[in-house]
């Protein structure tokens, strides 16, 4: 008998396949970053990396030169050295609060890709203060949660990205999953519906939504969501072996 069986509603039963669910987790994390940031994905969670514009006067140039170290420290995925370099530049004192809020922002990644969460989001609380409309900061904050298996409070943060960004694919697509992993089947389904109606060819929106159909009960549609995925994206795995994968959600 499936734990998240179909009709399950608002039920919010936990998988009973720890590994495999925190696979499914780490397999969604991707971030989008508004127009301001420039994009980059990282390895690891790929959580995505703000490029740093100082305007002129108030950082020294030993902080810029921290800064910038630490951006190419997190682009070469040494993220040890990430965060020993973001920690040198936030302790100068000399950054205005936006450009303070970015350099939190790259650190909390680098702790998240390091898998410490904790510290994570210690950082996306501070740059949330230092910048409360940032809606990619909630959202990797979210992704953190979703690493500590706290989907109730990501699906909170996914939810508030959302409502500071309605376009942002990327969110409605992991707050489906998060939603999934709590027996919310029905509200997951109307995410990664809306996910693939502002992103039409993203492979992992279509692999979560098959998750939910399957969940559902609706194994067709799953398999032919997973075909669709894997067509978009060779490197996923065949709708057979995701079947398999997803029958370890049952107990």
């Amino acid at each position: 008998m499936s734990l998240l069986g179909p009709g399950a509603g608002r039920r919010e039963s936990r998988p009973s396949a720890p590994a495999l669910v925190s696979a499914l987790v780490a397999a969604l994390v991707c971030a989008l970053v508004p127009a301001r940031w420039r994009r980059g994905a990282l390895s690891g969670l790929g959580f995505a990396l703000v490029a740093l514009v100082f305007l002129a006067g108030g950082a020294a140039a030993e902080e810029l030169e921290a800064c910038y170290n630490g951006q190419d420290a997190q682009d070469a995925g040494n993220y040890d050295l990430a965060v020993d370099h973001y920690t040198r530049c936030i302790e100068g004192g000399g950054l205005s609060a936006f450009n303070l809020a970015a350099v939190y922002f790259n650190r909390a990644n680098a702790y998240a890709d390091l898998g410490d969460f904790d510290l994570a989001i210690r950082d996306y609380d501070e740059a949330i203060r230092l910048d409360p409309i940032g809606a990619d900061i909630y959202h990797n904050r979210g992704l953190a949660y979703a690493g500590q298996d706290n989907y109730r409070q990501a699906v909170l943060d996914f939810g508030e990205a959302i409502s500071l960004d309605r376009h942002f694919a990327l969110a409605y697509h992991n707050r489906c999953l998060a939603q999934a992993l709590l027996g919310r089947l029905n509200e997951a389904l109307r995410d990664c519906d809306e996910s693939l109606r502002l992103q039409p060819d993203s492979a992992r929106a279509l692999d979560r939504r098959a998750l939910t159909l399957w969940l559902l009960g609706r194994r067709e549609d799953a398999r032919r969501d997973l075909e669709d995925a894997r067509a978009l994206d060779p490197a996923l795995p065949s709708w057979q072996d995701r079947f398999e994968q997803f029958e370890k959600l049952s107990p």
